[in-house]
């Protein structure tokens, strides 16, 4: 369950692997008294998690928000209530309470999946797909859906420039990309 909600994090918030490694319980806000947005939550992005030098700020240095579907923020605040360590860390790893969930753990299950619906590794190396690509997927798949400035905001450019090299605008890959992402991101709504 934590490679599925990581993968669904990643694809419908561009959120970087370290980032969601780091995500702790306490940076999900539930929308309240708002009719419109009763269905949202929203995440705010402060650290990274690295292999070499742990917990630090997001690769760009700035706190950021980024908006997530209710039923999936209940998902993650459901894993974190499991966290035998009695932190608040979401992706917690089962040998330290002191880190998350090793990258390497996640791209593992994350590469398996993708050999399951057909990707096998070849081709996954053929079409340059890693757990990064979700981020690049979020983009391209916003861009033009929002102003070009609020997707910067949520995924934390700061240039346009920036955004430009996310977007991936050929319609072949998308709909490949769109074909493989509706069973990983598929969330019930709660009642």
């Amino acid at each position: 369950m934590k490679i599925y909600l990581a993968v669904a994090l990643a694809a419908t918030t561009g959120m970087r692997q370290g980032e969601i490694r780091a995500l702790k319980k306490d940076c999900i806000e539930f929308v309240e008294n708002d009719v419109e947005y009763e269905d949202q939550a929203i995440i705010t992005v402060r650290e990274n998690f690295a292999k070499t030098d742990g917990f630090k700020s997001t690769k760009g240095k700035r706190v950021r928000h980024v908006p997530v579907s209710k039923a999936l923020a209940e998902e993650l605040i459901r894993m974190a209530d499991k966290n035998p360590h009695k932190d608040t860390l979401i992706f917690w790893s089962d040998s330290s309470p002191d880190t998350p969930i090793a990258g390497s753990y996640i791209n593992k299950y994350y590469y398996a999946a993708l050999a399951a619906i057909g990707i096998t590794e070849e081709k996954r190396r053929e079409r340059n797909i890693d757990f990064h690509s979700l981020r690049h997927f979020f983009n391209s798949m916003l861009r033009g859906q929002i102003d070009d400035s609020n997707l910067r905001l949520i995924v934390g450019h700061q240039s346009e420039r920036m955004s430009d090299n996310y977007t991936h605008e050929v319609r072949e890959r998308l709909l490949q990309i769109g074909k493989v992402s509706s069973n990983i991101i598929a969330f019930p709504k709660s009642s």
